[in-house]
């Protein structure tokens, strides 16, 4: 699964800046892959226009909501208290899958909201 970074950030050390928007262009254009993971600093017209570039090469989003650092800052730990303000954003964004660590809790929030999900 091809992994989207943000230019100024990531969790990994790497030897060279890699443009995500070029990324996402030539990636789809080799492989046309099903997915990418994004990985979302912050809540930016930035991220916005990456996630949409993403949804018009007709690949799905996975957003990772273990750590904040992977969800700009909407994570697990804090949809525990308010599953809208959290898995909620992350669904406004347009993640079609949603990398957790409370299965549980989120198959309940998604279904009190009537979406789908698979498991």
């Amino acid at each position: 699964m091809p992994m989207v970074w943000p230019e100024d950030y990531s969790i990994y050390k790497r030897d060279e800046v890699i443009n995500p928007t070029e990324y996402i262009r030539d990636f789809s254009k080799m492989f046309s892959p099903v997915a990418y993971e994004v990985i979302i600093k912050d809540d930016s017209p930035k991220a916005d226009e990456l996630l949409k570039l993403i949804r018009d090469t007709h690949a799905m989003i996975w957003i990772n909501a273990l750590w904040p650092e992977l969800c700009a800052g909407h994570d697990d730990d804090k949809a525990m208290d308010n599953p809208d303000e959290n898995w909620g954003w992350i669904i406004r964004k347009g993640a079609n899958i949603i990398q957790t660590d409370r299965p549980e809790e989120l198959i309940r929030y998604l279904k009190s909201k009537n979406l789908k999900y698979e498991n």
